[in-house]
């Protein structure tokens, strides 16, 4: 049956050069962009120029045996056949580097025993024609490492801005930790993850005798800092943010041969044109990251900052979904709702004011609005955080609900774009929905991928329509009041996350019943900006512009009254001789 299967598979040296897959991005209306970093290849590093380190690092985490065996390494295989017949799939390959480089240049993904055993006859052919570093050589410079970077030569500038051949042992150890699943550890997606299968190599190098104990130490401590994405013209951001979803769908294997792929984008060139050249007076040295989002079908029309995928403390900008929303949609509180605003102590934490300014009885509305720590804190001290904790999870966001500091972002981590995505369920009557980049993928001219809509109920749509009046008053009155004189419907929150020294994070979320417009600023290493920079500052500056863009023309509607909500007339000069 081998020698059946395997008639026609021939070892190709010419095929270990990947040169046969081309990828092309479109905007909103069909119209090709011009990626300057779509799909990367880069030159092809000679593997006497890449240190030792680098070398180890991929043999010990892929084939510690590597220099030892003929290509199948017999002991792996037979672990992987006992596991695969006791749970019976191919749950493991026990593939060498030989095996891998094989696979990916010569054979489809598919896992069949037909593939496997060609996999295998090409591995000992090639094994006999090639030496050991040349198919080390030639795997380094052909594996997939995400973020379009096919070889280490374009993974090392994408990742880190740097040659292969410059690499630290705590580089060389997050490339090698990547390869596994670049949509699961790489450092630019999922830095944790990363982090500790980086870890794992680095334990692996030491455990092979490659770093001395010294090393071991110091690089498990070390993080993986990802370079800054640097943009090269008004679409590269977006493009790369698309590609990043683009290889999370996974509908499109990673090598693919003889491609011509096609990515059809919600971008909107207008916008997008305007976001990343919009300047602002006195603008602060720090990182941005901005988004806007069409409600009609959740859709990112424009993106620019260097990390789409950045995650930080959100602050107080969570408040309307952690800590208001889900308490009134239970009945627990309305908006009218009298909260006490005093410098308080729940039990040893003692939260404060932005400017230590208390209010005294204040109204949900009004604590809303105007961003009062000490009164958010208050509602979970009392109904606890288990209402808000459920409805972050609904999203895939997961909260630290045993400190009453999440009222105030503490514990949680979410990307802008994330934040953003939450906040679509206060518009569209409580239903959250992800937003998207991509709404079709083809190949060869066939369709694989074609956007479909999925939305997640987290609020009555009476809910959505209170929290709503809220921040319609947050722009008007409150922290978002550099909105104010918009003409139209609009609602924001801001959030600012800092500590004695000062401000690390500052937030403005704006929304429309058509749009929501999200922007960041901060350092991407967590460092502080520069004084005076808040949500309700040069964020809210940022947003009121990029609104302005999109309704030069016409305005949006207004925001619909749900038929759960009933309007009525109050006199207040009756309640209050009632309360007398």
């Amino acid at each position: 049956y081998f020698f059946i299967a395997t008639k026609n598979a021939e070892f190709d040296r010419d095929k270990l050069v990947r040169d046969d897959v081309s990828i092309e991005y479109f905007a909103d209306g069909g119209e090709q962009i011009s990626a300057k970093n779509g799909k990367l290849s880069d030159k092809y590093v000679k593997i006497s120029d890449l240190s030792e380190n680098t070398k180890n690092a991929f043999v010990a985490i892929e084939d510690k045996r590597f220099y030892k065996h003929g290509g199948l390494d017999y002991l792996r295989m037979a672990k992987a056949a006992l596991i695969n017949l006791k749970s019976f799939s191919f749950k493991e390959g026990a593939s060498t580097i030989s095996q891998q480089l094989v696979k990916n240049t010569h054979l489809s993904s598919e896992k069949t025993i037909t593939r496997k055993l060609k996999e295998i006859k090409l591995t000992k052919q090639m094994e006999k024609v090639m030496s050991k570093d040349e198919i080390l050589e030639s795997y380094l410079n052909t594996v997939y490492f995400g973020k379009g970077a096919y070889g280490i030569e374009a993974a090392s500038k994408i990742y880190f801005d740097k040659t292969a051949d410059t690499l630290t042992l705590n580089e060389a150890a997050a490339l090698a930790a990547t390869i596994k699943s670049p949509n699961a550890y790489s450092p630019a997606i999922n830095n944790a993850n990363c982090f500790k299968r980086k870890n794992l190599v680095v334990s692996a190098m030491f455990k092979q005798n490659y770093i001395p104990a010294g090393k071991y130490e110091a690089a498990v401590k070390e993080p993986v800092t990802v370079a800054s994405l640097t943009a090269s013209d008004d679409y590269s951001c977006y493009l790369s943010a698309a590609l990043q979803e683009y290889e999370s769908l996974a509908v499109v294997p990673a090598y693919i041969k003889n491609a011509k792929i096609k990515i059809y984008t919600y971008l909107d060139k207008t916008v997008q044109n305007h976001v990343a050249s919009l300047s602002i007076d006195g603008d602060a040295q720090c990182s941005k990251n901005q988004i806007v989002i069409n409600n009609k079908n959740a859709s990112v029309i424009a993106f620019y900052g260097k990390n789409s995928n950045l995650q930080r403390c959100p602050a107080s900008a969570i408040k309307p979904l952690y800590v208001y929303a889900p308490l009134i949609d239970c009945g627990k509180i309305t908006e009218s709702t009298v909260l006490t605003d005093e410098p308080t102590d729940f039990g040893g934490y003692a939260p404060k004011n932005y400017g230590n300014a208390y209010g005294g009885k204040v109204t949900v509305k009004t604590a809303l609005s105007k961003s009062l720590n000490v009164p958010a804190v208050r509602l979970l001290s009392y109904y606890g955080t288990e209402d808000g904790v459920a409805v972050l999870e609904k999203a895939g966001v997961k909260a630290d609900g045993n400190n009453l500091s999440s009222a105030l972002g503490s514990g949680i981590e979410v990307s802008l774009k994330q934040l953003c995505d939450l906040y679509s369920a206060f518009p569209s009557g409580g239903e959250y929905t992800e937003s998207r980049f991509i709404k079709k993928i083809e190949v060869n001219g066939i369709t694989v991928y074609e956007r479909k809509y999925e939305a997640t109920k987290l609020f009555n749509d009476s809910t959505a329509y209170i929290i709503n009046d809220a921040l319609k008053e947050c722009a008007k009155t409150g922290t978002a009041k550099k909105l104010r004189d918009l003409k139209y419907e609009v609602c924001a929150k801001t959030g600012t996350n800092g500590n004695a020294s000062g401000n690390i994070d500052a937030y403005c979320v704006a929304y429309t019943s058509e749009h929501i417009v999200g922007v960041w600023y901060g350092n991407e290493d967590g460092s502080l900006m520069p004084p005076k920079v808040s949500g309700g500052t040069y964020p809210a500056v940022r947003v009121k512009s990029v609104l302005n863009k999109l309704y030069e023309t016409a305005p949006p509607q207004n925001f619909n009254t749900p038929d759960s909500v009933t309007g009525v007339k109050i006199d207040e000069t009756i309640l209050l001789k009632e309360e007398k």
